[in-house]
């Protein structure tokens, strides 16, 4: 069992138009059963979900310096600088 396995694809919203966060989160399948399971692994999905804008930011950053697009690369470090104090 692998970290996709039993993080990144083992959850679902409580309330889908609710942010996510862990309270907004359920486990689909818990091994040990324990609540501190639960939090651990609830911790994890939040923290990936919140890496995806620095990702999507290398992305658009790395296009630009590719592109040679100034303009496009200052606003995308902004956003990254941004994404990371979130």
């Amino acid at each position: 069992l692998d970290y996709a396995g039993c993080v990144l694809n083992n959850w679902e919203r409580i309330d889908p138009r609710r942010p996510l966060v862990p309270s907004n989160l359920r486990l689909l399948r818990r091994f040990t059963g324990l609540v501190d399971e639960e939090w651990f692994f609830k911790t994890h999905i939040v923290i990936e979900a919140e890496g995806s804008h620095v990702v999507s930011s290398l992305e658009t950053i790395s296009s630009a310096v590719q592109d040679s697009d100034e303009r496009t690369l200052l606003e995308e470090l902004r956003t990254l600088e941004q994404n990371l104090w979130r």
